[in-house]
């Protein structure tokens, strides 16, 4: 039903752009408003931003694909609306969320490497800077 739906691509794709610009806009607010802030740190926030992106959008799509599954199954019980769309909202949830955990678990890794690499691209020529020129040293960071 769901596997190669049009509306299940476009919802995809949209969630995880919406999730991936406000994770990595709050990323590069802090990359801005820090001052300086060691590279690795700065890398590992963007892997665990992605981590938490991917979850965020993979969260979203599963709310939304039971609401449209539970709004648009047919009723042929005789069952009222709205008893209806609640239950099979929450049966409509665990089946997604149950079959939607082995690919998820797959692309955590993969969102965490991308994330990792995405910031650094901005760590180098998005700031125009390196750690150095920004004024970074060993001896002058205090949040280790």
């Amino acid at each position: 039903m769901f596997a190669d739906n049009p509306l299940t691509n476009w919802t995809i794709t949209v969630l995880g752009g919406i999730a991936g610009w406000v994770f990595m806009s709050r990323l590069l607010e802090n990359l801005a408003g820090r001052g300086p802030m060691r590279p690795s740190r700065f890398m590992l926030r963007g892997g665990l931003y992605g981590i938490a992106a991917t979850f965020c959008a993979f969260e979203s799509f599963c709310v939304l694909a039971a609401l449209y599954s539970a709004s648009t199954a047919p009723n042929t019980l005789g069952v009222p609306v709205v008893p209806r769309i609640a239950f099979g909202f929450a049966a409509w949830l665990i089946e997604f969320e149950s079959f939607g955990v082995f690919p998820l678990a797959a692309f955590l890794p993969i969102s965490f490497l991308v994330w990792t690499v995405a910031p650094s691209a901005f760590w180098k020529f998005g700031t125009g800077k390196t750690g150095a020129a920004q004024g970074y040293s060993a001896e002058n960071d205090q949040r280790g």
